[in-house]
């Protein structure tokens, strides 16, 4: 999912996908999901990993509020370590639109 710029706010378009994560974990209770939070380039070093963070802990937060365990979601942040990846992807996606999706988290064992 993707956040605007110097946000932790989540999109309304991505709240069916955040809605969708949280079924799985309440169907699932067995299962943990690693939430990581990102950032672009700009900003310092300790200012991307505060935001990333704070992205990954409102989803989380909103995951829990859909009934999901606190115990499942672990919320990291990764800051600007991954943004050159992320231009990447976004390329690609720009190029072959019909491969288009959102990648909430990575779900554990």
């Amino acid at each position: 999912m993707f956040f605007d710029f110097d946000s932790y706010v989540i999109k309304s378009e991505a709240k069916p996908l955040v809605e969708a994560h949280a079924r799985f974990l309440v169907q699932n209770p067995q299962m943990k999901m690693l939430i990581q939070g990102n950032t672009d380039e700009r900003g310092s070093r300790e200012y991307n990993l505060a935001l990333g963070q704070k992205r990954a802990d409102v989803v989380k937060q909103a995951l829990m509020l859909l009934g999901a365990k606190e115990a499942q979601i672990e919320s990291v942040s990764l800051g600007e370590e991954k943004a050159a990846l992320r231009r990447r992807l976004r390329s690609l996606l720009r190029r072959e639109p019909s491969r288009r999706h959102a990648v909430l988290g990575r779900v554990l064992r």
